[in-house]
């Protein structure tokens, strides 16, 4: 039996912990593919309402989405991913791939592509050398999702005169609301929220905490305000 939607955010939250604290004994993120592979997969099988595959290393596909269909899951954690290859062997073996990024500044990941169908063949292009190379773009509008991202956690509270919402989601990402109206610019939004109500933008090593430390630390504290 598979894991449930709730287990994979679990399980998701817990591989992001365990990359942040990786990155923080500074641990190249190079040397942590397995890890951010891990996470890619959780996240792929969240995005789609799927599964993990039944086996480690389903020859060539990693999720299996809700109507059955076979999804190929890169993940990288370069800042500006040029291309992605594809193993031309299994390239029959999967129907949609989703290339994801792990932003390790921010700890969330981003959807850089989500291919299938017609669009899916034209990405792959020729075959060279045993492989076909997909080129990758910038984050875009994620328009093929099955879904929109859950909230895993939030707290609403009145600062300053103005209603603020901070909301953790299943990506690691942070949201903040300001009088309904989503902050265009989180990080920065998150460290104004901070120093409304007295809390530290840094760490006890001095270094400023990451967006989704941030959002972290809003939420619990604004829960005890």
């Amino acid at each position: 039996m598979g894991m449930t939607q709730i287990q994979l955010i679990q399980s998701l939250g817990s591989h992001l912990g365990m990359l942040e604290q990786e990155l923080e004994f500074d641990v190249p993120a190079t040397e942590l593919r397995h890890l951010i592979g891990r996470i890619g997969e959780l996240y792929a099988a969240l995005l789609t309402n799927g599964r993990l595959a039944s086996e480690v290393n389903q020859r060539g596909h990693d999720v299996v989405g809700k109507n059955g269909q076979r999804i190929s899951v890169k993940t990288t954690a370069k800042a500006q991913p040029g291309q992605v290859s594809v193993n031309a062997n299994t390239a029959n073996e999967f129907d949609r791939l989703l290339i994801l990024r792990v932003n390790t500044d921010e700890m969330e990941i981003e959807v850089l592509r989500d291919l299938e169908g017609g669009e899916l063949r034209e990405a792959l292009g020729k075959e060279k050398d045993g492989k076909y190379i997909v080129n990758v773009h910038r984050p875009r509008v994620e328009n093929n999702l099955v879904r929109p991202l859950k909230v895993v956690r939030s707290v609403a509270k009145i600062v300053a005169g103005n209603e603020f919402v901070v909301s953790e989601l299943e990506n690691g990402s942070v949201e903040i609301k300001k009088n309904g109206v989503v902050e265009s610019n989180t990080k920065q939004a998150c460290r104004l929220l901070a120093r409304e109500i007295g809390m530290s933008i840094v760490n006890v090593s001095g270094n400023f905490h990451n967006t989704r430390q941030l959002g972290y630390l809003l939420i619990r504290n604004l829960s005890d305000i």
